[in-house]
C-alpha cells in the first residue's frame, strides 16, 4: 500500500503588502505633495510594525520549522508536550516555594522561618528554591521535532504506512535541520569508496549514488564532523557541507538517524531509532502521548546504542 503526502491546504496568513494604505490615495491627488508624503510616511509606518510584525509572528510562531523559543513554548502548552523534564527533588521532600521544612502528615508545623528564603538553617544555599540543575531543558531543535512529531499523531490515522511515510518525511527534515547529529551511531550505514580534495566540498568516484540523500551525514577520513551531504551531483559525485581536510580515496560511511514501525504480526508493533536516541527524548516518548498508540496493541520502542537495539 502506499501513502502519497496529502497537499498543504492551509490557507496564507501573510500575503504582499498586507496593508495597502497607498490604495487610499484616489489618483486625483497623486501629485498634491504634503497628502503623498503624509500617507506613504503612513504606509512605512504600517509596513515596518504592522506588516512585520505578522511576517515575525509566522516565523517565530505559527510555523513549527522555525519557530523561537517562545513560539515553542506556546506550542508547548497547547500540544501537551514539556519543554523541560525534572531530573531530581526538591530539598526535604519541600515544595519549591514555602517557609519551613517538610514535616509528615498529621504533624503539627512549626512556626520558625526554617528556611530563611535564600538561606537555609543548614547552610544550604537556595533552601527551597529548585535549582536549576534539577531541571534538563530540551533543545530548540528538539523541540521543533518533538512537537512536529505530536501534531502527525494528531492528524494520522497510525496505520504503518502512514505512520512510516510520515516518519521518513519528519526525519529528513529534522536530521537536516540540526536536530540529531548527522554523525550519531545509526544501524546499517551505506559505506562507498570515495575521492575528497583538499578545502573541496566535491566528493567523486562513488560506485553509485542512487541509496543516498539531501542531508545525509558522511564520516571518513578527511571529514570533518558534522558534515551532511548538501547536493547529489551525478550518479557519482556529491556536494557535502564542510570541505575536506585531506585528499585521498578513502572509504566513506553514510548515514541518517531514521525511524520507522515495524508489525510483529503478535499484537505487538516495534517504533525503532535506528540512532543512539538521547535520553532526554527517550524520556519524553515514554511519558507522553506522541507516538500512535493503537488500542489493544503492545507498543515497543528501541533505538540503536552502536552495536544493538536496546528497548527503552
Amino acid at each position: 500500500m502506499s501513502v502519497t503526502r496529502q497537499a498543504d491546504t492551509i490557507q496564507n496568513f501573510y500575503v504582499a503588502n498586507p496593508s495597502p494604505i497607498l490604495q487610499s490615495l484616489l489618483w486625483q491627488y497623486s501629485s498634491t505633495k504634503a497628502l503623498t508624503t503624509l500617507i506613504t510616511q503612513k504606509q512605512n509606518w504600517y509596513t515596518e510594525w504592522d506588516d512585520g510584525f505578522w511576517v515575525s509572528w509566522i516565523d517565530d510562531v505559527f510555523n513549527l520549522v522555525t519557530a523561537d523559543n517562545f513560539g515553542l513554548s506556546v506550542w508547548c502548552i497547547l500540544l501537551q508536550v514539556p519543554n523541560f523534564l525534572n531530573s531530581g527533588g526538591t530539598i526535604d521532600n519541600s515544595e519549591i516555594w514555602g517557609f519551613n521544612a517538610y514535616v509528615p502528615p498529621g504533624t503539627p508545623p512549626t512556626l520558625l522561618n526554617t528556611y530563611q528564603n535564600f538561606g537555609g538553617s543548614d547552610g544550604t544555599i537556595g533552601a527551597n528554591f529548585s535549582a536549576s540543575a534539577d531541571s534538563t531543558i530540551l533543545t530548540t531543535e528538539q523541540l521543533r521535532w518533538l512537537l512536529r512529531m505530536k501534531y502527525l499523531y494528531l492528524v494520522s490515522r497510525g496505520s504503518i504506512p502512514q505512520s512510516n511515510y510520515n516518519f521518513n518525511w519528519l526525519m529528513e527534515s529534522s536530521v537536516f535541520l540540526g536536530a540529531f547529529s548527522p554523525t550519531a551511531p545509526v544501524s546499517d550505514p551505506i559505506i562507498l569508496m570515495g575521492t575528497t580534495t583538499l578545502a573541496s566540498k566535491i566528493i567523486t568516484g562513488l560506485s553509485s549514488t542512487e541509496e543516498l540523500i539531501v542531508g545525509q551525514g558522511i564520516i571518513g577520513t578527511g571529514i570533518p564532523l558534522e558534515t551532511v551531504i548538501v547536493s547529489i551531483d551525478s550518479p557519482s559525485t556529491i556536494t557535502i557541507s564542510l570541505a575536506a581536510t585531506a585528499s585521498g580515496t578513502v572509504s566513506l560511511q553514510f548515514g541518517s538517524p531514521t525511524l520507522w514501525v515495524l508489525e510483529n504480526f503478535n499484537m505487538s508493533i516495534t517504533y525503532q531509532f535506528n540512532f543512539f536516541l538521547p535520553s532526554v527524548l527517550q524520556r519524553v516518548l515514554n511519558s507522553v502521548n506522541i507516538l500512535p498508540d493503537p488500542g489493544g496493541v503492545e507498543v515497543i520502542k528501541e533505538y540503536w546504542n552502536g552495536s544493538t537495539y536496546v528497548q527503552f
